[in-house]
Order: structure tokens, then C-alpha cells, then sequence
């Protein structure tokens, strides 16, 4: 059922720190925020060298068998960035939105030689020629299942 997936996601995303209590809780009440969590799951990738990411991953597929997956890409010293098999075309603006929040809301790796909206900016840019996007930037995923449904 939808409200035990939705409560399962809540719960991990609560227990690995990756939002809070009142992030949690605003969600929630947010109709299209519970709409897109029943339909999409975003986790890291499974190739993921980092031991706490790979687990996420692997917890994330058994716990949403039946939903669409799409793992993102995290620049790192490991080195484990794949060609990836889906994109979402962004424009300069939305990098830069994303370079802000990425940089304001994960303090714990601002120490880190790779956590720089330079790094962010130049994946966004690189996945941006692969996939032709129109704007010149892109975010891009590993899809490991997809399901379309033709009408």
C-alpha cells in the first residue's frame, strides 16, 4: 500500500539524517511532494564505492520493488561515476539552484576538495553534452528499472 511505501521512505530518509523531523513532517503535507514519492525513489547507486551509500541502495531496492528507481551521482574521491542511462534536462539557472542548496545544506562535507558548485556545475555540464540538453546542463541517473506506462 501506498501509505506503508510512503512511511518506509519517510523513515528511512529520517534515520540516515538525510532530512529532519520538520523536513519530514512538511512533506508530508504536501500533496504533489506524497503524489511524486508513490511514483519515484531516489537513492544512491548501487555501484556506489562509499559502504554507507552501497547500503542505502541495496535497503532501497528491497524495501521499493515495485517502484521506479533512479539512483543519482555523487562526485567523489572514489572515483565510481558511470555512464548513466537517464537524464533530466536543466537549465543554468536550475544548477545554480542546485549548486546553492547542495552547498547550504550539506555542511558536514564543506571540508571536502570535491564539494565545490565548480565540481557540481561540471558534472551538470558534462551529463549536459551527452544527452544534448537544450540549456547545456543535465542531471543524470542510473535506471536500472523503468517502467513507462503506454496508454
Amino acid at each position: 500500500p501506498i501509505e506503508v511505501t510512503s512511511m518506509t521512505l519517510l523513515a528511512m530518509l529520517l534515520l540516515t539524517g538525510l532530512i529532519s523531523t520538520e523536513e519530514a513532517l512538511a512533506g508530508l503535507s504536501n500533496k504533489a511532494v506524497v503524489t511524486v514519492g508513490a511514483m519515484l525513489v531516489l537513492s544512491h547507486a548501487l555501484h556506489d564505492r562509499h559502504q554507507d551509500h552501497r547500503t542505502l541502495a541495496e535497503v532501497t531496492w528491497q524495501a521499493f520493488r515495485s517502484h521506479t528507481v533512479l539512483e543519482y551521482e555523487i562526485p567523489k574521491f572514489e572515483g565510481d561515476l558511470l555512464t548513466p542511462s537517464a537524464y533530466v534536462p536543466l537549465d543554468e539557472a536550475e544548477v545554480e539552484a542546485k549548486c546553492e542548496h547542495l552547498l547550504a545544506h550539506f555542511p558536514s562535507q564543506a571540508h571536502r576538495s570535491w564539494f565545490t558548485a565548480d565540481t557540481f556545475r561540471a558534472l551538470a555540464r558534462l551529463r549536459g553534452i551527452e544527452c544534448q540538453a537544450p540549456g547545456g546542463f543535465a542531471e543524470a541517473f542510473h535506471a536500472r528499472k523503468f517502467t513507462l506506462a503506454l496508454a
